[in-house]
């Protein structure tokens, strides 16, 4: 089954323009390393991971587009590091032959991993209110898009089994 992809990265990240804004001002997760990023080309391999990655997953962003984008941002992005990272790891286009399960996750693993949400504006235990953290709402849309998918993967079954 192919995956399905909705959106490709805006042209502020393709182009390489500047600051871009994947998220409202108040995402703040993704405009910090956004603005490292541009500031000196380098982040750390779980902020790319769990933050980046994460989040160009679980929005629908192309793999390949975002291989691109971490190819021409980083400084020190080698083509044999990152790309089995982010086509395999971190957006599970290999449909697992790289990992078991897609690394996908909410804003509440964020919130447990880094100190990201402590100044974000939206409110990283709330999944369906107005100002609920959109890791949340993300996560579960791409649950509910792959969720056929998800009840013959092992490690993803418990999540959709109450679904």
């Amino acid at each position: 089954m192919k995956p399905k992809h909705v959106l490709v990265l805006p042209d502020q990240l393709t182009d390489q323009v500047g600051p871009l804004s994947l998220g409202e001002p108040g995402f703040t997760s993704v405009l910090m390393i956004e603005s490292r990023a541009f500031a000196g080309a380098l982040s750390h391999h779980i902020q790319r991971l769990m933050v980046l990655g994460n989040f160009a997953l679980i929005a629908g962003v192309d793999p390949v587009e975002l291989n691109d984008w971490f190819l021409a941002t980083f400084v020190d992005a080698l083509d044999w590091v990152v790309t089995p990272n982010v086509m395999g790891m971190s957006q599970f286009s290999d449909l697992g032959s790289f990992t078991s399960k897609p690394y996908a996750a909410s804003g509440k693993y964020i919130d447990r991993m880094s100190d990201y949400c402590s100044s974000c504006v939206y409110d990283v235990k709330s999944v369906s209110a107005e100002n609920s953290c959109p890791f949340n709402s993300l996560y579960w849309s791409f649950i509910d898009r792959h969720q056929e998918r998800w009840t013959t993967n092992h490690r993803m079954a418990m999540i959709t089994s109450g679904w």
